[in-house]
């Protein structure tokens, strides 16, 4: 598993990104989802898949201080699984 660290506001509504594009190798992703610990006052807006390469994540909220862990699981067209954690920092401005 891999990890990617990146800080956030708690009032902040921003999108974060995943390239899956080299281990994919020419396959593609047809399924992600995004899971987040349900006691880090984080939330997600919305998510999505873009051109079966990369994965996106739009994150509200956060206590100042935490470290969050915000999982995505992919599953691609050829069945292969993985998933890469984003550590996230919430921290004011």
């Amino acid at each position: 598993m891999q990890f990617f660290s990146v800080t956030k506001a708690p009032d902040a509504v921003l999108d974060y990104s995943i390239d899956w594009t080299k281990w994919l190798n020419g396959d593609s992703i047809i399924d992600s989802i995004w899971t987040i610990p349900v006691d880090s006052a984080l939330g997600i807006v919305k998510s999505s898949i873009g051109g079966g390469l990369t994965t996106v994540v739009w994150v509200s909220g956060g206590i100042v201080g935490t470290v969050v862990p915000i999982v995505n699981q992919i599953v691609t067209t050829g069945t292969r699984q993985d998933s890469r954690t984003i550590l996230m920092t919430i921290q004011d401005k």
